[in-house]
């Protein structure tokens, strides 16, 4: 997070969605546990917080850290 985060304009938001997620039951799950049941639960629920732009970023910032994780194992990666 504060390699990539700190250097961003939003940096302080970023980090600020970041810790909701990580104090989230999505942050206690293994990522292959993790399915659109488990999203769409967690979207559900913010939603009643906060408003949809806020869950918008939350969720692109999992996204993200699928990704990475996606990449991360590749043959390419391993190798």
């Amino acid at each position: 997070m504060q390699e990539v985060t700190a250097l961003k304009r939003g940096a302080t938001q970023e980090a600020s969605h970041i810790h909701i997620l990580l104090a989230s039951s999505l942050a206690k799950q293994s990522l292959a546990s993790i399915g659109s049941r488990e999203v769409s639960r967690y979207r559900d629920t913010r939603l009643k917080v906060v408003s949809a732009s806020t869950v918008n970023r939350e969720l692109n910032i999992l996204s993200h850290v699928f990704t990475v994780a996606k990449r991360s194992l590749t043959p390419e990666s391993m190798a």
